[in-house]
């Protein structure tokens, strides 16, 4: 059964236009604005996938392009469609038909799963070292080994359409729409500059949207609906969204990507655009990813980053667990506690990797938190969705605590592929 995760708020989505899809069959409504996955998970659903090799449930992680599970197809008339479309970044429109991938015959019940089953004996490179032999028996290996590799079924030759080219000449391309790349377009169109914007995201704003600064009450998001609206009135300045950079040649040569918008009836839609870009100037802003924590269980539905969860909340007004305990090796995750308690939420326990309490920590455990330091994670329980999280103290005792949503933040790694493939060097502070 499914459940309605929708709470107030919700930046992004427009609740005065309600829309449906499906998703493996049933029907479920939304909103514009919403993404599939912010408008699954505000409808209860949690498992969205099967992992590769074990056929493991799988659920979202994360909020954007860096987001490893909720891999989907998108339907068109024919049933066909094309495969491994992010749910985080496809945007819903009404009548928009999707179904999971990489299970049979169902993402609820999967034969597949009997390889979880006998994992111990499937270790690295079992497939070629026992199913070269005997010969003659290969025809047969080789047509269940072809049903089970791969994510996704690619699309019908006959009815893929070709991607519309542009070859574009520009003073300046940035990568990235956050806050720092809106300021960058809105410096150099000021200048007089031809720009071009582009941001893998269904919506310009970045981290201002995630963090709940995109409201017009706030005067970051009256600044951020001010640089939008003078972006959008510049003829010089062209803002590409769902557009993901990638590539970095030599001599500021760069090609994008851009996703096409969804056809009639919210079927998959051509091919999108590529554009092959030379550019007398490149700014990369594109911000930063937020690291997962490695422990026993952690693949299970329900285990999120901590800046997807609150993203989710303030982007869609969708509340991605009412129990939840958090896991951190910073302060981000306290900045977050009182929007989702605000949101209806219970904050069962923050399990601190340090071995002090930061002033942020100490301020939330003066405040009625439970605050673990030194807390270490031993695993998880539930199967298709977290169900309580065991973890132990500093002093080595083992403690479970029920919850239905497990956030971890392990910290920010900044995203430097295209600079780094551009032979950009790093350096380590």
């Amino acid at each position: 059964m499914t459940r309605n995760w929708r709470v107030d708020g919700g930046g992004c989505i427009d609740r005065g236009k309600p829309v449906s899809f499906t998703f493996n069959g049933r029907t479920y409504p939304g909103f514009e604005g919403d993404t599939l996955a912010s408008a699954l998970l505000a409808n209860g659903v949690r498992m969205m996938g099967r992992s590769f090799k074990y056929h493991r449930p799988r659920g979202i992680v994360a909020l954007g392009s860096e987001e490893p599970n909720a891999l989907v197809r998108v339907l068109d008339a024919g049933g066909g469609g094309q495969p491994n479309g992010r749910a985080t970044t496809l945007a819903l429109v009404d009548g928009m038909q999707a179904r999971s991938q990489h299970h049979w015959p169902s993402l609820e019940v999967d034969v597949g799963v009997l390889a979880d089953a006998a994992s111990r004996f499937l270790s690295a490179g079992f497939y070629y070292k026992t199913f070269k032999w005997p010969r003659r028996w290969w025809p047969g290996y080789e047509h269940i080994l072809r049903r089970a590799a791969g994510l996704g079924a690619p699309p019908d030759r006959r009815a893929l359409a070709a991607p519309a080219q542009r070859h574009v000449h520009i003073d300046v391309l940035i990568a990235g729409g956050g806050p720092a790349g809106l300021a960058a377009a809105l410096a150099a169109g000021r200048a007089g500059v031809r720009v071009l914007l582009a941001d893998d995201g269904t919506r310009l704003g970045g981290s201002l949207i995630d963090e709940g600064e995109g409201d017009v009450d706030r005067p970051r998001g009256r600044w951020l609906a001010a640089t939008l609206a003078e972006l959008r009135q510049m003829g010089n300045v062209s803002l590409l969204e769902r557009t993901v950079v990638s590539a970095y040649y030599d001599h500021d040569y760069l090609t994008l990507v851009q996703s096409p918008g969804p056809g009639r009836g919210g079927q998959a839609a051509g091919a999108g655009t590529f554009w092959k870009v030379r550019a007398e100037r490149v700014v990369l802003a594109t911000g930063a990813i937020e690291r997962p924590l490695v422990f026993a269980g952690n693949d299970r539905p329900g285990v999120m980053l901590a800046g997807a969860v609150i993203g989710y909340l303030h982007r869609y007004g969708v509340l991605c667990g009412r129990d939840i305990v958090l896991c951190t090796d910073n302060d981000s995750v306290y900045g977050m506690v009182p929007a989702l308690q605000q949101a209806g939420a219970t904050i069962c326990a923050v399990l601190d990797l340090r071995t002090g309490l930061s002033p942020a920590a100490a301020a939330a455990k003066s405040a009625g938190l439970v605050v673990a330091t030194q807390a270490r994670i031993v695993g998880t329980e539930g199967r298709a969705q977290i169900r309580a999280v065991r973890w132990a103290r500093d002093d080595g005792v083992v403690v479970r605590t029920e919850c239905d949503l497990l956030a971890t933040a392990g910290g920010w790694t900044p995203r430097v592929h295209l600079h780094s493939q551009a032979r950009g060097t790093l350096r380590y502070a």
